[in-house]
């Protein structure tokens, strides 16, 4: 903890509460909030919002983690693209997303 001595005006170091030169008890200085960093994140999220982004949060399997990476920043680069067909890794066939997703029809 850092401490100041308010008659010599001067931060003091070590563990002492009294002032090695005047005699004075030593008063801890406040430790800086880190608002600074809140605040370049605030502008950061407007400024994408601005762009027109959004920010997603997604759990997926770890081997796959990288190729989402680049996904999300090849569709963030390029807004004409979208995701399509996915490789299933079993039988080596490309498959469609969306019918993964909603399963076959009844």
């Amino acid at each position: 903890m850092r401490k100041f001595c308010p008659v010599c005006m001067v931060e003091r170091p070590g563990l002492s509460r009294i002032c090695s030169k005047c005699s004075a008890d030593l008063v801890p200085l406040p430790v800086p909030s880190d608002c600074s960093r809140g605040d370049r994140k605030a502008k950061y999220r407007e400024a994408r919002k601005a762009e027109g982004l959004t920010q997603v949060s997604a759990w997926v399997p770890e081997h796959v983690a990288a190729d989402f990476a680049i996904l999300a920043e090849v569709l963030r680069r390029n807004r004409n693209l979208t995701w399509g067909p996915l490789k299933d890794l079993d039988s080596g066939k490309l498959v469609s997303a969306s019918k993964r997703l909603t399963g076959p029809k009844s």
